[in-house]
């Protein structure tokens, strides 16, 4: 039986973790039924799709590592097709990351420290203002960044060597899933070496499982053919990519540079984490925790910059280390003072963590369900889910569909909804660099899909050549609520059943 002590640590251990997933659900909460919008869209049509045959890169064109296919996948095998599902499974693995996160926060933290840092890590990272519930790539990732320092730690702190194989695992498919995870080598790599005892038998190997687990992740695509597209898109793609936004970044000057320096979704949230660390310096004790927080900060902000688009979720990285700074700092006033550390941790909590919370639920109760995102209101996606019935309708099983649409606009979600293969390997066109409507119009052109989405906002005439030889016709017509339309053309008459989604054409 667990002695008193050991007891009342379990408890209290218990407590911090449930807080702080109590926090992350109410935080996430209003929008596990947002519309889905563009990433998660393609990454699940690709997980999809992939089981009828199409594979990633070769059959159909992106550019992240080959884990996020292979992951998405599985979620497309395990889940019904809703997008609320999808949410909700990713919610769930998000509260073991928040148990996590708060382990690692109690190794080196006293009580009000790790209520600090759990709190703060469970509230911001499921804020809208990193995009924090939607399951794109990087709020997936959070997920093995937190893991991957938390297990390196613990074999730091003299645990068994299997922490160091599972934390070299991990980086692996993170480095699968985006290679600028790689910029979490060195520190891990770092955490690992200061280990009292074995830090070379740890590094090896961790350095081992990492290289059999990342050829692992590329396995599957070799072997369906994809390896040479795959190669193209990371090496000369993606390099192509980031620079040509490089070029438009410069074409502003030293002040598109500042401003792009200076970019951050929640500044007081990233102040307060900064300047509670430098407090944390000051007591010799927590350095050791304030230096892994800073160098981790580090890290995640240097990820956050690579693609030199700055997208919210892109800093979500940044939340933990962030958190762990601010746990550390109210440590070391509650060293100072025994009723300063619960009071700065419930400042900290309330005056800034909070608000993030809040903001989610201020937009969900203003924003209509199906014409919002993270927060945002986005209204060409509210006739999506009526667009993909209709679709459905007027299609068959193994049919091919193309959704025409805007850059950043989504509408892909139809092909996963419907369950309908991309009638061309480039589902956004528009956000290629360069764009290559001309290119998947002649394509579609020449072989002309069973149907045809136009999402509002979409080009005006690009898919005219598709449209006239399928001998297609607007068969719905979806107002999406600000005076624009989805139409969905097809060549089959619409089913009367599904007359109520659709307006007269």
């Amino acid at each position: 039986m667990l002695r008193l002590a050991d007891r009342a640590r379990f408890t209290g251990a218990a407590s911090v973790a449930l807080a702080g997933c109590l926090a992350a659900i109410l935080t996430r909460a209003p929008h596990l039924w947002d519309a889905s919008l563009f990433d998660v869209d393609v990454y699940l049509t690709i997980g999809q799709q992939w089981w009828n045959g199409a594979v990633p890169y070769r059959d159909l064109f992106d550019q992240k590592g080959p884990f996020l296919y292979e992951w998405f996948a599985l979620l497309s095998a395990a889940l019904p097709n809703t997008i609320p599902a999808v949410r909700i499974a990713f919610a769930v693995a998000f509260l073991g990351s928040v148990v996590q996160m708060s382990a690692l926060a109690r190794r080196h933290l006293d009580g009000p420290g790790t209520w600090c840092a759990t709190l703060a890590y469970a509230i911001a990272a499921s804020s809208v203002a990193f995009e924090g519930p939607d399951p794109n790539a990087d709020q997936w990732a959070l997920i093995g960044l937190v893991a991957s320092v938390d297990l390196a730690d613990r074999r730091r702190c003299g645990g068994s060597l299997a922490w160091a194989a599972a934390a070299g695992g991990v980086l692996a498919l993170l480095v699968a899933i985006k290679p600028h995870h790689a910029v979490m080598l060195p520190f891990v790599a770092l955490l690992l070496a200061l280990g009292a005892e074995g830090r070379v038998r740890a590094l090896v190997l961790a350095g081992g499982t990492f290289a059999a687990v990342l050829i692992a992740t590329v396995v599957p695509i070799a072997l369906g053919g994809g390896l040479g597209e795959m190669r193209f898109i990371m090496t000369t793609y993606n390099p192509e990519f980031i620079r040509v936004a490089v070029d438009e970044l410069t074409a502003g000057g030293a002040r598109a540079g500042i401003d792009w320096l200076m970019t951050y979704p929640a500044t007081a949230y990233a102040l307060v984490g900064v300047a509670l660390g430098l407090v944390a310096f000051s007591d010799r004790r927590l350095r050791p925790v304030a230096w892994l927080g800073l160098a981790w900060l580090l890290a995640a902000w240097i990820f956050a910059l690579a693609g030199v688009r700055l997208y919210p979720h892109y800093f979500i990285a940044t939340v933990p280390p962030l958190a762990l700074l601010a746990g550390a700092g109210v440590s070391a006033l509650a060293r100072r003072s025994a009723a300063a550390g619960p009071v700065v941790a419930a400042v900290v909590v309330a005056a800034v963590c909070v608000p993030l919370a809040v903001d989610g639920w201020r937009s969900a109760l203003e924003i209509p369900v199906a014409q919002r995102w993270m927060g945002r209101h986005v209204p060409a996606l509210s006739p999506v889910a009526d667009a993909a019935r209709i679709v459905g309708g007027v299609t068959a099983p193994g049919d091919r569909i193309y959704v025409h649409t805007a850059p950043l606009y989504g509408g892909q979600t139809i092909y996963w909804l419907t369950g309908r293969r991309p009638a061309d390997r480039l589902t956004f066109p528009g956000d290629m660099v360069p764009p290559r409507y001309d290119e998947v119009a002649a394509r579609l052109a020449a072989d002309p899909p069973a149907a045809i989405v136009t999402m509002p906002g979409a080009p005006q005439g690009g898919l005219d050549g598709a449209i006239a030889k399928g001998r297609m016709k607007v068969v719905a017509r979806l107002a999406d609520g600000v005076g624009r339309e989805l139409l969905v053309w097809s060549s089959r008459p619409l089913p009367e059943w599904l007359t109520a989604h659709a307006q007269a054409p």
